[in-house]
């Protein structure tokens, strides 16, 4: 069972500007003791960014470590000499606010974000653009525990995602009819315990996965966040891809129990994906076929409790002369 953390989102009045608006930058200039991104002498100014502020490195080789809770408006690379920049998520999170268009990363910068052990939060309908389609540069991220959510889109083939552990969430709970999409040649590479997360608002109601190209969901785990308010039922169904999507994969994957534990479900999948050369029948379509609510612990430890407390009275009675 995988738990997706608790979190607010934090906005600030630049997302509310609207995209494109220009934020304040701090940049790294790795003076302090250690690579962390909370110790103030690593940035100019000795200031650590906030939520007005871009994260930015200008020039490559160098190693960034979240080890707390941090925020800014959006973390760039902006050096274009083809240096590797790291960023390494360890432990806390990275809040991103502003929405992350294009520029976010430079053409000839390459970036690789480990998500290691902490999470990446981004704001509703965040992008994530790597350098532009045909420049030299590249982005990767590598989740393997912690996860990353809030994102809507991947964009550009020089972009990929190497999920095999923790979570991918591309949309934000409670945001009905969001789009999750990989764009413009962008990969997603699953394997191992990587789950990538579904969000279900409703009886045919749910994230939907877009792209100009088949995606590959045979590895990894697909798994489901049911939002709030929200209880599924037999017969329940959801169309999780876009028209003229297919999905390789037989279904074996698709996890049988919630990412909040509260439900064990049997899945119809005979229109989930089987082979990208044969479209007609891989339509991304998951029905509900058997579901049982699993009672919290505390409803467990309530009926072992009743339980003992019925053998006390029982006891008692057969002592009793």
């Amino acid at each position: 069972m995988i738990k997706l953390p608790q979190y607010s989102i934090l906005v600030s009045a630049l997302t509310l500007a609207g995209v494109g608006a220009l934020q304040a930058q701090t940049v790294w200039d790795g003076g302090g003791v250690g690579n962390d991104w909370s110790t103030p002498e690593n940035w100019v100014g000795d200031a650590i960014p906030g939520s007005g502020t871009s994260a930015q490195t200008t020039t490559g080789g160098v190693t960034i470590e979240v080890t707390t809770d941090v925020t800014a408006a959006r973390f760039e690379n902006q050096d274009g000499s083809g240096s590797l920049v790291t960023l390494d998520i360890l432990s806390g999170s990275l809040t991103e606010t502003v929405n992350t268009f294009a520029g976010r990363f430079a053409n000839g910068s390459n970036t690789v974000i480990n998500v290691s052990g902490g999470d990446i939060f981004g704001p509703n309908g965040g992008d994530i653009y790597g350098p532009d389609a045909g420049s030299s540069g590249s982005l990767v991220y590598n989740i393997t525990s912690g996860g990353v959510y809030n994102y809507t889109r991947f964009r550009y083939g020089n972009t990929t995602v190497n999920l095999t552990g923790g979570v991918l969430n591309m949309a934000a709970d409670g945001v009905t009819g969001t789009g999750i999409s990989f764009q413009n040649g962008a990969a997603l590479n699953m394997s191992g315990m990587g789950t990538f997360v579904f969000n279900v608002y409703g009886n045919g109601d749910n994230d939907l996965l877009t792209g100009g190209a088949d995606v590959d969901l045979s590895g990894g785990i697909i798994g489901f966040k049911f939002d709030a308010g929200y209880t599924p039922q037999i017969g329940d169904s959801y169309d999780f891809l876009n028209t003229g999507m297919v999905v390789d994969g037989t279904g074996a994957n698709i996890a049988s129990s919630d990412v909040d534990g509260k439900y064990l479900i049997t899945w119809d999948v005979s229109q989930w994906g089987t082979s990208a050369a044969n479209p007609s029948s891989s339509k991304g379509v998951l029905t509900i076929t058997d579901i049982t609510a699993i009672p919290e612990p505390g409803t467990y430890a309530l009926m072992v409790g009743m339980l003992f407390g019925g053998l006390a009275i029982l006891l008692r009675r057969k002592a009793l002369p």
